[in-house]
């Protein structure tokens, strides 16, 4: 999946299967409105999202993904919401980090 596509340096794929997981995701929480709301959201930042996959920037994001993985198979509810608010912080982060150098 991801860790093998990201070890590869195939930074196409990595981006597409970081979408996919979002997707699945998004789709898991049953809210029609909410999904295209995020998904109108998600394309306004796409190449941002690229310009971290091709920057290498996926460790950490492959990391928490597999943890949320982890909570949901335990169905550990606390966890999984605990995990995926670290996961959008630390993706905001990046994300406001690259548009402010890409400013410079």
């Amino acid at each position: 999946g991801m860790e093998a596509a990201h070890h590869e340096k195939d930074y196409r794929r990595v981006f597409r299967l970081h979408n996919e997981f979002h997707e699945v995701f998004l789709h898991a929480c049953g809210n029609e409105q909410l999904y295209h709301l995020i998904r109108a959201l998600v394309m306004k930042f796409q190449r941002f999202r690229i310009l971290l996959a091709i920057a290498g920037k996926s460790e950490n994001s492959i990391t928490q993904h597999r943890d949320i993985i982890q909570a949901f198979r335990e169905r550990d509810v606390e966890k999984a919401s605990r995990l995926v608010a670290e996961n959008a912080a630390l993706g905001r982060e990046v994300i406001i980090g690259e548009i402010l150098s890409a400013m410079q």
